[in-house]
């Protein structure tokens, strides 16, 4: 009996270990699979972590280059308004763009075609508007200066703050008197 019961104890005791190591063995491969998930779920959170930097610096860069169109385009909104862009597009589209800035082509000497224009600064408050360049400078011709000669163009040729300069070719002196220049 003593033989049976080691016999049945031995036979218990080996069940039992191969149960241990069956069971040491399962975790083992439970364990290695755990470990392979979170090594796989480490490599994602990295890979994530880096999109994420990535787009984090795309995004400040793009931050960066909308200020800095910001910047320009309120450079050129100033550039405009200080005659540099604007003065172009008013000039073409008053057709003055190619025009030369002298009276005209009769007079014998360069001289005396800048004698016959006149440049006037006026406030733009002063100026108006309503009327056209031609009708204003008329009146201030005829009315406000008393002088007595033709005006064959009139152009705004620049602006600056609150003054526009204005360039009036003049013709022939119309009736007597002495030649006057008007400028304000």
């Amino acid at each position: 009996m003593e033989c049976e019961g080691r016999a049945i104890a031995e036979a218990v005791e080996r069940l039992v270990e191969e149960k241990l190591r069956k069971m040491a063995k399962e975790k083992k491969e439970v364990d290695k699979r755990k470990k392979e998930r979170l090594e796989k779920l480490e490599e994602k959170i990295k890979k994530m972590s880096k999109e994420k930097k990535k787009a984090d610096e795309k995004e400040e860069r793009m931050e960066e280059l909308e200020e800095k169109v910001r910047r320009l385009e309120r450079k050129v909104e100033r550039l405009e308004l200080n005659g540099g862009t604007r003065k172009r597009e008013d000039d073409e589209e008053s057709g003055t763009e190619n025009k030369e800035w002298w009276a005209g082509t009769g007079e014998r000497s360069e001289d005396e075609q800048r004698k016959r224009n006149v440049i006037l600064r006026v406030e733009e408050e002063k100026w108006g508007g309503k009327e056209s360049n031609w009708e204003k400078v008329k009146e201030l011709f005829v009315e406000g200066l008393k002088v007595r000669v033709t005006v064959r163009e009139v152009f705004v040729v620049g602006q600056r703050g609150i003054w526009l300069t204005i360039l009036v070719k003049l013709g022939e002196m119309a009736g007597v008197g002495g030649k006057k220049k008007g400028r304000e």
